[in-house]
């Protein structure tokens, strides 16, 4: 409604400020993790941060994240 019609813009200078400021951010390290970091240690961090945030999402979210209850639970972690 009407609401919407009036919060929408604000909200979206919001989310394009957040996005660029985010841009700023992510793409350095992007480009350092990637140029900088070999691929076998960063895929070594990649499995030990996994291998510590499945369990943790297992325990506070597991399935209640909207996604349809036979999808596991690493897609479920995933996706939020």
């Amino acid at each position: 409604g009407i609401v919407q019609k009036v919060l929408r813009p604000p909200i979206q200078i919001l989310l394009r400020l957040l996005d660029r400021l985010l841009s700023l951010i992510e793409s350095p390290l992007f480009r350092f993790w990637s140029e900088r970091i070999p691929l076998r240690v960063r895929q070594r961090l990649t499995f030990l941060a996994w291998g510590m945030y499945l369990p943790i999402h297992k325990v506070l979210i597991g399935r209640r994240t909207g996604l349809h209850k036979d999808v596991s639970l690493e897609y479920h972690a995933l996706t939020s």
